[in-house]
């Protein structure tokens, strides 16, 4: 009897042990692998440019560090450029004091807030 009572213990310990064991297990697991931050996303920075026109060809430039983005002949090609050779999907556009969109190579012009 005391044989019994003994394996019953001992499949007990080892049961409970088994399960301490494998939530201790998870826990790691689950801290291990950040769930929160699957995507590590950035709060997209919207640059603002600016259009400059020489003669017949429009230049791009960004408004703060004077950096030269892109040129075209028309807005649309400018857009266009700056979606396909400097990935910049949607940027403010300053063009003859008027704030235009470029977004996914296509324009748009910003609502009146006046």
């Amino acid at each position: 009897m005391e044989f019994i009572l003994l394996i019953i213990l001992s499949v007990f310990i080892g049961y409970v042990f088994g399960i301490m064991r494998t939530i201790r297990h998870l826990k790691n697991m689950v801290d291990d692998h950040d769930f929160g931050n699957v995507k590590n996303l950035q709060k997209q920075q919207i640059p603002l440019l600016t259009t400059e026109k020489h003669g017949d060809t429009l230049y791009l430039f960004e408004k703060e560090t004077d950096s030269f983005m892109c040129q075209g002949s028309s807005l649309e090609d400018l857009a266009k450029k700056l979606a396909e050779y400097k990935d910049i999907h949607i940027a403010l556009v300053d063009h003859n004091s008027k704030p235009i969109w470029f977004v996914n190579g296509e324009i748009t012009e910003a609502p009146y807030e006046g």
